[in-house]
């Protein structure tokens, strides 16, 4: 595969792209603007083959870094970079930057000298790739004054559901590029060597540079794109977990936290493998406190009274309270909190007394979890698949913190209940967040805790989980293809050994 530098000017050439002017997003009556990010006019209209293809682009006004020649630079020499950022000034002495200070500084600055610039070789195979890639491409390949503007499908916003409702860009790339276009009307087309110009033109290039950087974290990585949509595949309501050693805080094998025919399931896990029986849970859990919750006192004595409760605990809500718990660890300890008719957030006072502090989302999700998962069961597999074994059947035994209590909550007994610190955020050394399988299934998936992974599937329905549960204890769940025993243990009892005779 060959990557080249685009040519900004043909790209815009070839797809008739328009060109962006207005960085607000909206007119009265949450109208696209014209010449905006979600205009009708530049990328279609929402619903239209037009919208998933249509390109605009950003004046600049002037020469900036193309942003993988800008990552080139500055990794090259920290003088280019410091003169790029603005932060010294320089003059060109023998095709070198030098520092001075009655020099001039900035990207048009480091436009206007380039051509004087002598780039040395320092020995390293890096190095000379970059002078290779250097003394192919062109001046104009190496700067650009305008900027491409990804068709508004895949940034597109959310429309309002209600007259009141605010309509807002659902994807941070939108606030970038309104950024760009912001900075770039407040500077002249020409090459001014000003101060607050070459800040200005700093800040620009740093957002030209932001955006590279979006689309290639949303592109590279296990999560980016190629993998996840082009090399991998995606099955709903599936997780894939790094496998870790359970902790033993018992002096009994009869209470150790995983036993045979159990997988240790993450809350941050389970809620994915189970989301549509969460989303109802949560659903019915407030409407059996619609009573409860629509008027209630504050710890300071104040009556508050929530009359659209259930316009704000609404399948969109809930959905964004799992999506906050699993993506963002400093959040879960966050009160659940209501609007009351006087405008403020008061958390609710869902097992108050029982708890002695607010109510969390961990603390909703976990009470959720404890019911829907207590008859469910997953099926964990090891990839290659090698064997028939490579696939197993497992009951859940649910995870939240590392450090748990028991609680007792109405009639629900929750022995391994999380313990919250409500008055700090979250800190991921706090939680379990890997799949914990029983020791003596290791050997026959060919596993081991040096990070090897395995893929978790949720089973739903009442006959599948019946199946599931009768094929754990199935001799072709025991025995391996010659009848002897493939679930055992032998390290375990060899450290054992080895730690009390220390």
């Amino acid at each position: 595969m060959k990557l080249d530098i685009l040519d900004m000017n043909e790209f815009i050439k070839l797809t008739k792209a328009q060109e962006v002017t207005n960085p607000v997003y909206f007119n009265m009556g949450n109208i696209p603007t014209d010449d905006g990010l979600f205009s009708n006019f530049i990328f279609g209209y929402p619903g239209s083959k037009d919208r998933k293809k249509l390109f605009g682009y950003i004046n600049l006004r002037r020469k900036f870094l193309h942003p993988v020649m800008y990552k080139l630079f500055t990794s090259m020499d920290k003088k280019i970079m410091d003169c790029i950022n603005a932060k010294r000034y320089f003059r060109v002495e023998g095709g070198e930057l030098v520092e001075d200070d009655n020099g001039k500084t900035g990207v048009s600055f480091f436009y206007t000298v380039y051509d004087e610039l002598k780039f040395k070789s320092t020995g390293t195979a890096r190095r000379s790739n970059y002078l290779v890639l250097l003394s192919k491409l062109s001046k104009d390949d190496i700067f650009l004054d305008k900027y491409p503007v990804i068709p508004a499908f895949f940034r597109d916003f959310k429309p309002a559901k209600t007259s009141n409702e605010k309509i807002s860009a659902v994807d941070e790339v939108n606030e970038l590029y309104s950024k760009i276009i912001r900075l770039s009307q407040t500077i002249s087309s020409g090459t001014e060597y000003d101060f607050m110009g070459a800040i200005t033109e700093a800040n620009i290039q740093g957002l030209i540079y932001d955006v590279y950087e979006y689309f290639s974290a949303a592109m590279a990585g296990k999560n980016g794109i190629f993998h996840r949509d082009i090399l991998g595949k995606s099955i709903d309501y599936a997780t894939r977990s790094v496998i870790s050693a359970p902790r033993f805080k018992t002096n009994s094998w009869k209470d150790n936290p995983v036993r045979f025919g159990y997988t240790g399931i993450p809350l941050s896990q389970a809620v994915v493998l189970f989301y549509p029986f969460f989303v109802k849970y949560i659903q019915d859990f407030f409407e059996e406190r619609e009573h409860e919750l629509s008027r209630f006192t504050t710890e300071k004595g104040k009556i508050v009274t929530v009359k659209n409760l259930k316009e704000q605990i609404t399948q969109d809500s809930i959905k964004k309270m799992i999506s906050l718990y699993i993506k963002s660890t400093e959040s879960r300890f966050n009160s659940i909190t209501l609007k009351a008719d006087d405008g403020k957030e008061y958390p609710i006072p869902t097992y108050k007394e029982e708890l002695k502090r607010n109510f969390t989302i961990t603390d909703l999700l976990f009470i959720a979890a404890s019911d829907i998962c207590s008859d469910k069961h997953v099926y964990a597999t090891r990839y290659p698949i090698e064997q028939y074994q490579n696939i197993y059947p497992s009951k859940i035994r649910l995870f939240s913190t590392k450090d748990t209590i028991e609680v007792k909550l109405d009639d629900l007994y929750l022995p391994d209940y999380p313990i919250i610190y409500p008055d700090y955020p979250a800190d991921e050394a706090l939680f379990v967040d890997t799949a914990i399988p029983y020791n003596g299934y290791l050997a026959a998936l060919g596993g081991d805790y040096d990070g090897d992974t395995i893929s978790i599937r949720g089973v739903f329905t009442k006959e599948a989980n019946l199946e599931a549960e009768r094929l754990i204890m199935d001799k072709k769940n025991i025995l391996d293809q010659m009848g002897k025993n493939s679930r055992k243990i032998g390290n375990e009892a060899v450290q054992a050994i080895y730690t009390l005779t220390q």
